[in-house]
């Protein structure tokens, strides 16, 4: 199971950094491990697609020679970082005592949004 900085190293390794402004994993409260999805935010449909595009059918670093996992994506109901965090400002993950289990919001990435 991965981490949010894992998620976020993930894809900065694909060449997707500076590409998307948000990012969650929500985490099962039982186990505290990930359910298994994430929602990303890109900052321009363009950079969207690609990530489908790289995404569709990839096994993920850590899982290659230990499981059978495949990677599946869909676009999500909320688009737009806007959006995202109107519906995360006041839900409890937003005011978890740990950090890592909050959305993450990235900062400074104007320089990539155009392609």
């Amino acid at each position: 199971r991965y981490t949010q900085q894992e998620l976020i190293a993930e894809l900065e390794d694909l060449g997707f950094a500076g590409t998307f402004n948000f990012l969650y994993i929500p985490l099962d409260k039982g186990t505290m491990s990930n359910v298994g999805y994430a929602f990303v935010n890109f900052v321009t449909k363009e950079w969207a697609s690609k990530c489908i595009e790289a995404f569709q059918g990839y096994r993920f670093k850590r899982h290659r020679k230990t499981s059978g996992k495949i990677a599946a994506i869909s676009a999500a109901h909320l688009q737009g970082l806007e959006a995202n965090l109107a519906h995360y400002e006041k839900s409890a993950v937003n005011t978890a005592k740990l950090k890592h289990r909050r959305p993450v919001v990235m900062a400074n990435i104007s320089t990539l949004g155009d392609m």
